[in-house]
């Protein structure tokens, strides 16, 4: 079947009008593609805008904050400048810490100075008892005499010691050292020990370590070297 040329231009019509419909619909539905397109990254770079502009709101508030309040606060002075210019009475217990060291010094040179005494006199009986219940006694540190353990076993030693030489002294005690921590002490000794029947004369530096035991000071350790 032919069609005339009035329905050809019909046709033609529809099919122009038909292609302008899809293409305007086409392009309607792409613009709004687009617009919501630029609405959603309108919307992300005015958030983003507006985070940053209350990050920096708040810095600035928060420093605002801390000169205000450094402004209004009571200023705390340092206790190492106040310290400085304190100035000690009597009443201060420096004085008392000073006057209890020398006094446990005193008490820890007459405490050796009997011990001395006891040993010229050869009393072991006597001799123990200025020792701690646990005792270490080295000469040489360990390495000619080694003992530790409760202080009667020290009885051994000082038979020895006795029982090879009579007739020793100790002469010439000087007590160099003393440092006191609390109710321990270790002190320095420096002194001679000869025997007539043997014709000999040494020098002995002694290190003794002390503690308190029954309000009274006792050697808990000695270290006797030559």
């Amino acid at each position: 079947m032919r069609l005339n040329r009035s329905n050809q231009n019909v046709v033609h019509s529809l099919i122009h009008y038909d292609s302008n419909k899809k293409s305007n619909t086409e392009k309607k539905i792409l613009m709004m593609v687009l617009i919501l397109d630029i609405i959603v990254i309108s919307g992300i770079i005015f958030y983003m805008s507006q985070t940053q502009i209350s990050d920096i709101n708040a810095v600035k508030s928060s420093d605002a904050y801390r000169g205000t309040s450094k402004s209004n606060s009571t200023q705390i002075p340092d206790v190492s400048t106040m310290t400085s210019t304190v100035n000690f009475t009597t009443s201060s217990p420096a004085p008392e810490r000073e006057s209890r060291i020398v006094n446990e010094e005193s008490e820890i040179r007459d405490t050796l100075t009997a011990y001395f005494d006891t040993l010229n006199t050869h009393s072991i009986e006597d001799a123990v008892k200025f020792f701690a219940d646990e005792v270490e006694i080295l000469i040489n540190y360990g390495k000619d005499y080694s003992y530790q353990g409760p202080k009667e076993g020290i009885v051994s030693y000082l038979t020895m010691a006795f029982d090879l030489a009579p007739e020793s002294k100790i002469s010439g005690i000087t007590i160099s050292k003393i440092k006191i921590n609390g109710d321990k002490a270790t002190v320095q000794m420096d002194y001679r020990i000869s025997s007539e029947s043997y014709n000999f004369s040494m020098s002995i530096t002694e290190y003794v370590d002390l503690m308190k035991q029954n309000n009274e000071w006792r050697i808990r350790r000695t270290n006797i070297t030559y």
